[in-house]
């Protein structure tokens, strides 16, 4: 699974997100190939789920550059969905 850093690759090694990982990017296919709202917010609702997950993980160590480009991640995942959500309420 690679992240993007300063234009290089980064791998993050940690089963945790790798697994976290393709199950937002699956729930955000979803949400991009629906056409129904109620869907849509579910799947929007999968991801912050799971970005919350990614979070408030109990092995995260601040000093690990894997755990901090995780946690990048899941916080990026998370805002791209509030907006997900902000839309779908409002229309």
């Amino acid at each position: 699974m690679d992240m993007k850093k300063n234009s290089k690759s980064y791998i993050i090694n940690c089963p945790i997100h790798q697994k976290q990982r393709s199950l937002v990017i699956e729930a955000k296919r979803k949400i991009n190939h629906s056409n129904r709202r109620v869907e849509k917010t579910i799947y929007a609702e999968d991801v912050q789920f799971l970005a919350k997950q990614l979070l408030e993980c109990d092995q995260f160590e601040a000093n690990k550059e894997d755990c901090k480009q995780c946690h990048q991640f899941a916080t990026t995942q998370h805002q791209s969905v509030e907006g997900v959500l902000k839309v779908i309420t409002i229309g």
